[in-house]
């Protein structure tokens, strides 16, 4: 068989020879003889594979197979004969492979379409003598053992589950693979039902993404904006590959939360020197995302500098959902029109009808009168579902005449627009409800981003009200469509689309019971953000984190509520009781919080001096520098410190930016001696910094006594996030004597971490310490990855006080590999930015440098740390084919 016959579903085997160009460079007629003895034993494992050649690609093959065991028995033959062949004296040569199986169009003797672009894209991932695998190949093939590398980035394509195959007979090749994982975000959200009548404006509004980077779907409320941009944004995941990132804007009133809910929504956090909007466009640059703005109608005047500085960077792409336009420039609009009523329409209101009555069936009498009820709600998505949810009580002939009657009494007669025409349909869904279904529509519209049960329990029902009965009531409101269920892992939540909740906060403001409503939904999440900041270092945590994270939109809105009514000191207790999570999950909008509540003096509120203290948490978090007077004015306010905020703030900035032994020594000590009133928090980080001060200044037993301590309290609590600092404390003593142990404990630690949330400050301390402790590997090419790698993380995490703490190993690194000049600015860029870098790194430079070192370090002082990891990450590239290439 071959190549030009092969039709169907076919396999794409890529191989690529790592450090060619090295080799090419280093000494041509070499390079020549060795890539002649790769072909032969290349080309030979492919042909008795029943593989064809159908392409060189430089200095590599693509081969193309009618079978995916073929294609990877071959691969893997492939491999043993170039692993186990004579090279004369030659050093050999390491190649990359990779797989991928689906339908191409062949052309000429080659083969085009996406699963061969995503073939080259597996091979990509690998390194010299690996086998990468897509999910689709490690699924279709039997007998072979893979291991799993979790979801990876193809350049320009998307993401890709990827395995690396394992076998005796192979040399192990233990590095991680070349790209970088998927960042973490949240999936769009899972839509109840299919969308109907929108397959066109899907398209067309995708395809506009062609030549614009910020689309406006527009149109009525109630035309389905909300749900086509879901769909759009499915249909471009390709290309925006690094993530298609919903943020529902709906839910804020306030204008100033709406940059604190789109950094929410991407994971980007306020950074030194720069404004949130700033920091936003900062952690967008680059980046290949999608960002869904649902809901812009209400803050179009706030939202728009946010979205322009977005579109002047490279990377990502803006899809708005408005009533109007929201004014931008490059602004591409796209009117969204109702459905016709007698095609889409009329089987919009069928679907959603059989949905509510099993036994629906739009009969011959049935079909006119369906149609004229969609005709005369205008071809409205969201009119014909309401009133689709009542064919289990009225005919459609019902119907038509209920709706007939009700529209000329609302309107006197007159024919209104389309949006008049869905209030209209929406209060006359609303007049068919019973007074407890009414009243309790009207109450939840308090809500923010959804609730559960036990929150409608809670903030909704009177004392006389029968709480056995709510779950009935509620159930009727999304029997009728007024109310969304969603239903999660063990667990259903409920929404109200925006529309909905504006009318329902509309009848609230009329009853004069609004501000009541309000206020108890505050009083409810500002209690429940006290019992799980108390309950977060325990075996709970993991439920505790998913919680918080689902009710941060209602944590948000009660918080902004209890500022509105001068409830100052509640906000504040809300804050603080966040302050361990919001630092562990690198929540930086709660410091942002502080100073809304700071507009008036904290000296005024109950918890001043804590207050203090955890605004210097966010500050050395985010890399101010005034970390050790908000501190420091925090004790002299309240010396006892029971939450420890202002104690953190100081360890870490003397053990971690300032190098000052004395005073951390200081700190740490007073604080492990005085824990008598300390919350839990406190009493895991006092231990911690007190082994850290000890490994790293005053080296003896003392630091393992420390970490005997925390990790008493992960053991007694079972809190993955306090066993993971237990670890980073065990390993901080254990690398006095043993590094090798330091190195075990600490990746027990990130482990932990990462169990709880791929996000999570424990990470990045651990990292850091792990690849200072490998620096002096033999396995240079490793701790180089590992460097790479590492900074790519804290980048993704927006994390750049972190990425700065990295750069110190980094230059050691960089130097052990030749490149001793970048190491020297990474130096500088650490100093320029507050970070004193640690006598090692320092005299790595010196000596590499010698007299020119300090030259070189001024040239990186004024580098901002993005761009000095984008120096950092270029130069690692570098260093690490060079190391490849040696080998």
């Amino acid at each position: 068989m071959n190549a030009l016959s092969r039709t169907g579903v076919l396999t794409f085997l890529f191989t690529d020879i790592e450090g060619s160009t090295q080799r090419w460079e280093a000494d041509i007629d070499d390079m020549s003889r060795a890539l002649e003895h790769h072909d032969q034993l290349l080309a030979g494992a492919i042909g008795d594979n029943e593989g064809d050649v159908f392409k060189r690609t430089g200095d590599g093959f693509a081969a193309v197979f009618s079978s995916p065991q073929k294609a990877l028995e071959a691969a893997m033959e492939g491999q043993r004969r170039l692993q186990t062949a004579d090279w004369r004296g030659r050093v050999r040569l390491k190649v990359r492979m990779g797989l991928h199986v689906g339908e191409a169009t062949e052309s000429r003797g080659d083969y085009y379409g996406p699963p061969v672009n995503r073939a080259a894209r597996v091979t990509d991932i690998a390194n010299g003598d690996q086998i990468a695998v897509s999910d689709t190949v490690s699924r279709l093939v039997r007998g072979i053992e893979f291991a799993g590398q979790g979801e990876h980035v193809l350049k320009g394509i998307g993401t890709e589950q990827i395995s690396f195959v394992v076998s005796s007979d192979l040399l192990e090749d233990h590095r991680p693979p070349r790209s970088r994982v998927a960042p973490v975000h949240r999936p769009l959200p899972t839509q109840p039902n299919r969308l109907i009548g929108r397959d066109t404006d899907v398209a067309a509004a995708a395809s506009l993404f062609d030549d614009h980077r910020a689309i406006t779907l527009v149109g009525a409320g109630g035309v389905g904006k909300s749900r086509l941009a879901i769909d759009v944004g499915r249909a471009l995941t390709a290309r925006y590959p690094e993530g298609v990132v919903l943020c529902e804007l709906a839910p804020i009133g306030d204008g100033a939360a709406i940059d604190d809910a789109i950094a929410d929504a991407i994971g980007a956090r306020t950074q030194p020197g720069m404004t949130l909007v700033q920091s936003i466009a900062s952690f967008l640059e680059g980046r290949q995302i999608l960002l869904i703005l649902d809901n812009c109608e209400h803050v179009s005047s706030t939202v728009r500098p946010v979205v322009e500085a977005i579109l002047a960077v490279d990377g990502p792409g803006i899809l708005a959902t408005s009533r109007e336009s929201i004014g931008m420039v490059g602004e591409q609009l796209y009117g969204l029109s109702p459905l016709d009523p007698d095609s889409a329409g009329f089987d919009l209101f069928c679907e959603r009808a059989l949905e509510r009555d099993a036994h629906f069936r739009a009969e011959a009498d049935d079909v006119e009168h369906v149609k004229e009820i969609c005709r005369r709600l205008d071809g409205m998505p969201l009119a014909i579902e309401l009133a689709a949810a009542w064919v289990r009580v009225l005919t459609p002939a019902q119907l038509v005449d209920k709706l007939d009657d009700r529209f000329r009494v609302l309107r006197g007669g007159r024919r209104g627009g389309r949006h008049e025409t869905l209030r209209d349909t929406i209060r006359w869904s609303y007049e068919q409800l019973d007074d407890r279904q009414a009243s309790l529509f009207d109450r939840l519209s308090v809500f923010s981003g959804g609730f559960t049960l036990a929150a409608v329990e809670s903030v909704c029902l009177d004392d006389a009200a029968d709480s056995i009965e709510t779950l009935d009531v509620l159930m009727a409101l999304v029997d009728k469509s007024m109310v969304v269920s969603q239903r999660g892992v063990g667990r259903i939540r409920f929404t109200m689309l925006e529309t909905l909740r504006q009318f329902g906060q509309e009848q609230l403001d009329v009853s004069g019971t609004s501000s009541a409503y309000f206020l108890r939904h505050a009083d409810y999440y500002t209690e429940m953000a006290a019992r799980h900041g108390d309950a977060l270092l325990s075996a709970d945590e993991t439920d505790i984190w998913d919680h918080l994270t689902r009710e941060w939109a209602n944590i948000r809105a009660a918080f902004e509520t209890k500022l509105t009514m001068r409830e100052l000191d509640e906000a504040a207790s809300l804050v603080l009781a966040l302050g361990h999570f919001a630092s562990f999950a690198m929540r930086f909008e709660l410091f942002a919080w502080l100073d809304d509540l700071g507009s008036e003096p904290f000296e005024d509120r109950a918890e001043a001096g804590s207050l203090y203290g955890l605004k210097a948490v966010g500050a050395y978090l985010t890399v101010k520098p005034d970390v050790i007077s908000l501190a420091e004015t925090g004790l002299d306010m309240d010396p006892v410190d029971r939450h420890g905020f202002c104690r953190i703030a100081l360890s870490a900035e003397y053990l971690n930016n300032l190098l000052d032994a004395e005073k951390s020594a200081t700190v740490t000590e007073e604080w492990v001696d005085n824990l008598d009133e300390a919350v839990l928090g406190s009493r895991l980080w006092a231990h911690a910094m007190r082994a850290f001060h000890l490994a790293a200044f005053e080296p003896s037993p003392a630091a393992a006594e420390q970490a005997v301590e925390v990790r008493m309290i992960a053991d007694a609590t079972g809190s993955a996030t306090a066993a993971a600092i237990a670890c980073w404390a065990e390993g901080l003593a254990a690398s006095i004597a043993d590094r090798d142990e330091a190195v075990r404990r600490w990746d027990v630690g990130l482990d932990k971490a990462r169990s709880i949330h791929p996000v999570h400050l424990a990470v990045h301390l651990i990292v850091g310490l792990v690849i200072h402790f490998s620096a002096s590997s033999d396995d240079l090419a490793l701790v180089l990855k590992r460097c790479r790698d590492s900074l790519q993380e804290a980048l993704e995490h927006h994390y750049l006080a972190g990425t700065s703490h990295l750069f110190g190993v980094t230059a050691i690194v960089l130097a052990r590999a030749g490149d001793a000049h970048t190491g020297g600015r990474l130096l500088g860029a650490m100093e320029g930015n507050g970070h004193n870098p640690r006598a090692n790194a320092s005299r790595a430079i010196s000596q590499a440098l010698g007299a020119q070192a300090s030259g070189c370090i001024d040239g990186g002082r004024h580098l901002s740390i993005k761009a000095a990891a984008a120096e950092a990450r270029a130069a690692l590239d570098a260093a690490i084919d060079r190391a490849n290439t040696s080998h």
